[in-house]
């Protein structure tokens, strides 16, 4: 029987630090969102994903930095989105994807 892989939340809480952690999560999901809804324009860079989201390029330089704290030299989410993406079984609906990905982040909601 193989052991259920904790929510990469925790493994970011446990060596980050709460805050950070959060902030990295977040993160993560918040640029598999935006990539899949902006896929037709072409790789998502961190002036679009902050357009897309409406929010001001601080914010998500804050993002940015909690993220790098986590990931050294990763500038995005974009590969540790690509490597969650890897498990989530073929022939999913985009929410489908979106909800798996999640899951792997934050932890199956009930």
């Amino acid at each position: 029987m193989s052991k259920r892989r904790e929510p990469l939340v925790v493994e970011l809480i446990r060596a980050h630090g709460v805050g950070n952690a959060f902030r990295a999560a977040t993160f993560i999901v918040s640029w598999a969102i935006a990539e899949d809804a902006t896929r037709a324009e072409g790789p998502l860079s961190l002036t679009r994903y902050s357009e897309w989201w409406g929010q001001s390029r601080t914010t998500t330089w804050r993002e940015q930095r909690s993220f790098e704290m986590c990931y050294p030299g990763q500038r995005t989410p974009e590969g540790v989105v690509a490597g969650l993406r890897l498990v989530v079984p073929e022939g999913g609906t985009a929410g489908y994807i979106r909800a798996q990905v999640t899951a792997q982040v934050f932890g199956a909601v009930a």
